[in-house]
């Protein structure tokens, strides 16, 4: 298996702050940013807007950069058979 998916990960900072969600099915004492897969077809941009509304509701926020280095990591050996993919490239952007 070589593919990966395309993600991104959200960095949302206010006030000095940095916002962490715990994703439904994980441990509760794990956290990280928004994150998701980019859909075939979708700009970055707007896979930032669709997972930032899915996972906390929010639309009102600005996209402010996009890191540009590529985070690429494989899955475990589970998750990769239950995808179908060998990992993830995602991008990392700040709003």
């Amino acid at each position: 298996m070589d593919n990966y998916r395309k993600a991104i990960s959200v960095i949302i900072k206010k006030n000095g702050k940095y916002l962490l969600v715990n994703v439904k099915g994980w441990d509760k004492n794990v956290w990280c940013f928004i994150q998701g897969g980019v859909e075939e077809g979708e700009e970055e941009v707007d896979a930032v807007i669709r997972e930032i509304k899915e996972e906390v509701g929010v639309l009102k926020f600005n996209v402010l950069g996009k890191s540009p280095i590529v985070h690429k990591y494989e899955f475990s050996e589970e998750l990769q058979k239950k995808e179908k993919i060998f990992g993830a490239n995602t991008n990392y952007l700040v709003c």
